[in-house]
């Protein structure tokens, strides 16, 4: 684990219930612009394989499966935020396209070249 990278997952953890609403209330809504937006230039290089770093409640790799991807990887350091996102992924019937787990973006846990595109839509490199 990356220094640090605890204590923000800590953090996160304790805002993941409120973390979807208070990311559309505290952008005003861009933030739903912004991902229909990467998705949108996204599509162009038609991607089967997707990594997407700090992947929070995974509303990103929600969007990212309109691209009809073979698979989307999510990962973040926030374990409660993973578990928002995989309940949300559960309910819209996305599990066999979208996996969410533990991982940090300081230590990515795959080999180079696993993926065709890395997304990030809101991390930050500690």
């Amino acid at each position: 684990m990356a220094p640090g990278s605890n204590e923000v997952g800590q953090m996160f953890n304790e805002i993941a219930p409120r973390y979807d609403f208070l990311n559309h209330f505290l952008s005003l809504g861009i933030d739903r612009c912004w991902r229909r937006r990467l998705v949108r230039e996204l599509s162009v290089h038609t991607p089967r394989l997707i990594l997407d770093v700090a992947t929070g409640t995974g509303d990103l790799a929600i969007q990212l499966h309109r691209l009809h991807p073979s698979h989307i990887t999510g990962i973040d350091i926030a374990e409660k935020m993973l578990e928002i996102g995989t309940s949300k992924i559960r309910e819209k019937g996305l599990s066999g396209t979208i996996t969410l787990t533990y991982g940090a973006a300081e230590k990515i846990p795959f080999a180079d070249s696993t993926f065709d595109a890395v997304t990030v839509a809101f991390g930050k490199e500690l």
